[in-house]
Formats: structure tokens, sequence, C-alpha cells
């Protein structure tokens, strides 16, 4: 039998340590089981048992019957991560708030989804800091090609506080209001697309309040609602028929947080 060295041991840990996502202590990694219904507020919808708070880091697998929804104003979390063929549904009467941030592969994110997540009630990603150093790259990260992200005309995502407010590798549909940097800045990229990026439909508003976050696209953006930037250089918006200003209008959204 082949033994195991002391350095292919070192070598072993170096790379779970980077591979594997990295949570903060004191944090309680909280994964779904769906195995009472998709109510996110049942706690014996959680591994372990329990409603996760906004200290907990929520995992949602794919091998379950049913996965969550959020119909309540209350749900409060660190950071989520939604793997490969899971998902996850904000309805209208629904608010999501998280607070945080975790590493996987040396990438740091807020949202990291490889599923499906469709929107159309209120998503805000308001503190990616841990004890004052900056902890998430990016605010919500559309991983891989099969990545799903839908946010619907009452839809409206609020992202602050991140280096990039939206990665996307997969298909990013916003139908809805995107206010990017309207609390705490975010920069250099507001938006980063190598996917599928659509801005689709009258009420579509992508409002970019930083003074210098850019829009970032080496791929196929698509734009027939409204996007607003205080930025000179909006970087490249393929199939434009909408409208995008570079002189920042303030508009009349309220955050609640």
């Amino acid at each position: 039998m082949k033994k195991t060295t002391h350095f292919q041991l070192l070598l072993l840990c170096i790379f779970a340590m980077v591979c594997m996502p990295v949570f903060l202590s004191g944090q309680v990694l909280k994964i779904w089981n769906g195995s009472s219904s998709n109510n996110w507020n049942t706690p014996a919808n959680w591994t372990p048992a329990g409603v996760p708070g906004e200290d907990d880091s929520v995992d949602i697998p794919a091998d379950v019957l049913i996965w969550p929804t959020i119909s309540t104003n209350d749900a409060k979390v660190y950071d989520i991560s939604i793997k490969p063929g899971a998902s996850l549904e904000v309805f209208n009467t629904g608010r999501l708030t998280i607070n945080g941030g975790f590493s996987l592969n040396g990438i740091g994110m807020t949202l990291g989804n490889e599923g499906t997540v469709i929107n159309r009630g209120d998503i805000y990603i308001t503190k990616p800091y841990a004890n004052g150093i900056l902890f998430a790259d990016y605010g919500i990260y559309n991983v891989g090609s099969s990545s799903t992200f839908i946010n619907y005309p009452s839809g409206r995502l609020y992202i602050d506080n991140e280096t990039d407010g939206i990665v996307n590798q997969g298909m990013f549909t916003n139908e809805g209001l995107i206010t990017i940097g309207g609390a705490a800045n975010v920069q250099p990229n507001a938006i980063v697309n190598s996917g599928t990026f659509n801005n689709n439909n009258c009420p579509a508003l992508i409002d970019i309040v930083s003074p210098s976050a850019t829009i970032s696209n080496s791929s196929t953006f698509d734009n027939s609602g409204t996007i607003l930037s205080n930025s000179l250089n909006g970087g490249s918006i393929g199939n434009n028929t909408g409208a995008v200003s570079y002189t920042h209008l303030t508009l009349p959204t309220k955050r609640i947080v």
C-alpha cells in the first residue's frame, strides 16, 4: 500500500481550505431539507432544525423533493449558496436580507447561485463586511452557464458594499428594479457579464448610483428597459433599444433594512 507523506497531507489540507466554503467562527450552517413543506419559516425544513437567523449561512442542495419559498418580510441570513439543480423563490410579499458573505474557491460572495433564483419581492444585500474587512467580492454571483436569476416586474434588488454588484456567467433577466450602490458604494463594477443579461420590458430599471461603478460586458447584454448611471464609462451594451443615461437621476425608491 502506498504511504501518504506529510507533504501530501499538507497539500490535501491546503486544497480543502481553498475549495471548501469558508465561514466566520460562530456561524451555523443551515441546510435545507424540505421535509415538511416549501415554507422557509418552518423549523423542521432545516438541518439542524430551526429557521436560519441573520448570523447563519444557508445551503440549498438539489437532492430534496421541494425547495424553499419566502413569503414573509423577516428572512435574514449571513449568506446563501444555491447548488446546481436547486432553486429559491421570493414571493411578492417576501423580503430576504443577506448581510455577509462566504468564500468559495478563493472568491467572496454574498449570494452564490449555481441553480435558479426567482424574485418577485425584495432582496437586500446590505453589509458584506466582516469585522470591518471587506469579505465579499460579489453581491450576486450567477456561477456557471446553467445558473438562472429572474427578477420579475414586482421584484426589487438592492446591492451595497461590494467590489462587483452582479457577476453573471449564466442567464440573468431583470424585469423589475435593481439599485446598485444606493446606500453604500459598489466599485469598480456594477455588473460583470460573461453570460446572457437581459434588462427587459417597460418596468425594467437598473439604477447604478455608485459614481464609479461600470458595466463590464464580454458576451450578450440586451437592454429594452432603462439604465441610469453616474459613470461616464458605462461599458458595452449590445442590442440596445431602451434608454441608457449617464446623467444619474434620483428616483423615489425607499430602502427598508
